[in-house]
């Protein structure tokens, strides 16, 4: 039996049921990542879809053919699996260690020094993408590439994370780096376990820590977080700086702008000012002809009495004139 794991989701709609093992639901994870977990199937169970990280920024849909063809499905997988059923004796590993070879690197270089034992009559060898896992239990080999499986998903997710880091970091994307780093401890923190395995399950156990050593999981982990920390410690200084001259500029511009607005109210109280000083003196004016006008106390027949005498005074003056004129000639 073969396994391919691919970095894809299945179509939705073939999957039709809850993956099983055995006629069991998938027990062996720790809660935290079943519970963040999808595991579904198509009717026949040979097409698995696979979604870790539920919820998180780092959800992880995988798909997953379990045939009895080596003939890969669906394309180059992100790594494959094969059954050698030993029949529980663990003698026989020998008889099927070129047939692993064949499967793992199309050669027959592999040799049993790489068998790992992960329990009695069982083991595991592992190289490149690929594992060979001898036993006489097919359900258990089905475990084995679901755990499998979760290896990939962490391994595609720091993978990611660093390609992401290494752009962020070639473009100077302070935010986007430090963004960055945050979503790596919380995904650290809710989905990121050295031991993802329940420990009672002993050989589970082992298959987990023969598939992280393969993968190198906890060095990747390590050296991502690694390189976040130091990167997101420096660009946070560096915007921490740049948020300093912010203030400083936003201060001085505030500062400008006050002293304008200061220099137009003063000025603007200085053309009051002066408006009011013309107001009153024409107040002043007005009240002194008031005053000149009450101590007069001029009344109509003022008015009439001088017109009166201005004409008559006017008239007797011309007519003396006229007289005067004729007389001469």
């Amino acid at each position: 039996m073969y396994a391919f794991i691919y970095l894809d989701a299945p179509p939705a709609e073939e999957m039709c049921r809850s993956l099983s093992i055995a006629g069991k639901n998938v027990g062996f994870f720790l809660d935290p990542i079943r519970k963040s977990a999808s595991f579904s199937s198509n009717l026949s169970g040979d097409e698995w879809g696979l979604i870790f990280f539920v919820g998180s920024a780092r959800e992880t849909a995988l798909k997953v053919s379990v045939l009895s063809s080596d003939e890969e499905p669906h394309g180059t997988p992100a790594s494959k699996a094969i059954w050698l059923n030993n029949q529980y004796d663990s003698e026989k590993n020998a008889e099927h260690i070129e047939q692993a070879s064949k499967f793992v690197r199309d050669s027959k270089t592999l040799t049993l020094e790489s068998y790992q034992p992960t329990a009695g009559d069982r083991g595991i060898v592992a190289d490149r993408q690929c594992l060979a896992y001898f036993s006489g239990s097919e359900d258990q080999f089905r475990r084995v590439v679901l755990a499998q499986a979760l290896a990939v998903a962490y391994k595609k997710v720091m993978y990611d994370c660093m390609a992401e880091l290494s752009e962020a970091v070639r473009e100077n994307n302070i935010e986007a780096t430090i963004s960055l780093y945050e979503e790596i401890l919380q995904f650290n923190a809710g989905s990121y376990f050295r031991h993802p395995i329940k420990l009672e399950l002993h050989e589970m156990s082992a298959v987990w820590d023969i598939l992280a050593q393969h993968f190198r999981l906890q060095e990747l982990n390590r050296e991502l977080t690694d390189q976040l920390t130091g990167f997101a410690m420096l660009l946070r200084e560096e915007r921490e700086k740049a948020l300093h001259q912010r203030e400083i500029d936003r201060d001085r511009n505030e500062r400008i702008a006050r002293e304008k607005r200061d220099e137009v109210a003063a000025a603007l109280r200085a053309a009051d000012d002066k408006r009011d000083r013309s107001f009153h003196r024409r107040v002043t004016i007005v009240a002194l002809l008031a005053a000149v006008l009450m101590m007069v106390e001029l009344t109509p027949r003022h008015f009439r009495d001088f017109y009166t005498n201005w004409f008559e005074s006017g008239y007797t003056r011309v007519a003396a004139f006229i007289d005067g004129k004729i007389s001469t000639q």
